[in-house]
């Protein structure tokens, strides 16, 4: 599996992008609510996960990111980028992308989709309490 900060990738999103088309388009208007949460489960999945690595944060912190899904659900590639004027410490980037790969080694995406897809969204990481 690749993981990477956008700014460090070295596979070309366009050959990603032929490969794993954006999942939502084939809903048309209407996305089913499982799906979209899904989607949210990832999100708070891995929210959770950097706490129970006892990672803590005081200030939000917001990144991109963008999942590649086989078929059955398992992430593929990740590419991530941080967005905001609030940056987290490169210590705390370090850790988060360790985190981070072990979230998505374990990962299964909840909606079965039967072929390659992709999905983004901001992420907002909000200090606990």
């Amino acid at each position: 599996m690749l993981v990477a900060e956008v700014r460090d990738r070295g596979i070309g999103l366009d050959t990603l992008e032929n490969l794993y088309p954006s999942g939502l388009p084939m809903f048309g208007d209407s996305v089913p609510q499982a799906y979209v949460q899904a989607w949210k489960d990832f999100v708070v999945g891995l929210a959770d996960a950097l706490r129970q690595a006892g990672m803590d944060w005081d200030e939000p912190y917001s990144l991109w990111g963008r999942a590649y899904f086989s078929p059955d659900g398992k992430v593929a590639h990740y590419f991530y980028a941080w967005t905001g004027d609030r940056q987290p410490s490169d210590e705390w980037k370090a850790q988060f992308r360790q985190v981070l790969e072990d979230y998505l080694s374990n990962f299964q995406f909840a909606y079965p989709m039967g072929r390659r897809f992709a999905q983004c969204g901001g992420i907002r990481l909000t200090p606990a309490g």
